[in-house]
C-alpha cells in the first residue's frame, strides 16, 4: 500500500476496539476511512494513561476521550463505542519511521474545521480592537492589489450583483439621505461599510 503525504485529511471512524499494548497497558484502536482517498484506512491508537509527561497540558486519557467525543461517541461505557462513526473529522497524518520502514501514523484527530491550534485565542472584544488597529493596513493591502489589477473593487462587485451600473433601485432613490447616514457616497474607508 502506498503512503499518504503528511497533512490534514477528512475522515470518518469506521470501527473501534479495546486492547492492550505490548507492555500490557490498556489502549483503544480506531480505524478511520480517509474520505478523500477511496478505500484508504488508517488506525489511530489512544492510551488510557493518566500520566502527563513532557510539555503536555493534558494526559493521554483526556486526549483519548476528547478524540472519541469528536468522532461522535456519546456514551459513558467505553466497551460500547456506538456512535463512534457519527461525525466527519480531520486527521493529521504524518510519516513514521520504525526499524527502517516508513508508515503513516495518525498524530491528531480534530473536529472538522477545528485543526487550528492557537495557544492563546483572542476574546471577541480584543478581536474588534485589533481589527480596528489593523483596518488601515487591510485597506492599504486591498488598494495595492487593486492597483496591480488583481482585485475587484467593492463598487464593481455591487454593480455586478445589480446587473450593471446603469440600473436605479426602485425602492430607494440614490440621492435620498438615509437616517443615520452621511450623504456622501460610501467608500471602502467608510466605517459603516465594514462588516464587523
Amino acid at each position: 500500500m502506498s503512503l499518504l503525504e503528511p497533512g490534514i485529511y477528512r475522515a470518518r471512524a469506521v470501527t473501534g476496539e479495546l486492547g492492550y499494548t505490548n507492555k500490557g497497558d490498556e489502549q483503544i484502536a480506531v480505524s478511520f476511512e480517509i474520505l478523500d482517498q477511496a478505500g484508504f484506512r488508517i488506525t489511530w491508537y489512544g492510551s488510557f494513561s493518566t500520566e502527563i509527561t513532557g510539555q503536555a497540558k493534558k494526559s493521554p486519557v483526556e486526549r483519548t476521550f476528547e478524540t472519541l467525543r469528536v468522532c461522535g461517541w456519546s456514551g459513558d461505557d467505553v466497551s460500547d463505542l456506538t456512535g463512534l462513526e457519527q461525525n466527519e473529522v480531520e486527521v493529521v497524518i504524518e510519516i513514521n519511521e520504525w526499524e527502517g520502514k516508513e508508515s503513516n501514523r495518525v498524530k491528531w484527530v480534530n473536529a472538522l474545521g477545528g485543526g487550528l491550534a492557537l495557544k492563546n485565542v483572542m476574546p471577541p472584544d480584543a478581536k474588534k480592537a485589533f481589527a480596528a488597529r489593523m483596518k488601515g493596513q487591510a485597506i492599504a493591502s486591498r488598494k495595492k492589489l487593486e492597483g496591480q489589477g488583481g482585485g475587484t473593487s467593492a463598487g464593481q462587485q455591487t454593480q455586478q450583483r445589480n446587473g450593471g451600473g446603469n440600473q436605479q433601485r426602485s425602492q430607494q432613490p440614490q440621492n435620498r439621505q438615509q437616517p443615520g447616514r452621511r450623504n456622501e457616497p460610501a467608500t471602502p474607508e467608510d466605517d459603516d461599510q465594514i462588516p464587523f
